[in-house]
């Protein structure tokens, strides 16, 4: 299934495809972004946006460190 574009990252002015199921902001029950019911708060406001590619980056980066354990 194509998702299209990433919202965030259109936001900050990159067209990227969606990640999809790779991203955090990823719903698998509803198959969806899990951002696209409140895409009016960071359309057009990119430092939002860019707050929460920031954000899903940690986050990405936290959930791969507690997967690996010395």
């Amino acid at each position: 299934m194509t998702q299209g574009r990433c919202m965030l990252q259109y936001a900050v002015g990159c067209v990227e495809e969606c990640p999809g199921a790779a991203c955090l902001f990823w719903d698998g029950e509803e198959d969806a972004c899990v951002l696209a019911a409140v895409r009016h708060e960071f359309d057009g406001r990119p430092d939002v946006a860019q707050y929460l590619l920031e954000f899903r980056q940690r986050l990405a980066c936290a959930a791969r460190a507690a997967h690996v354990r010395p």
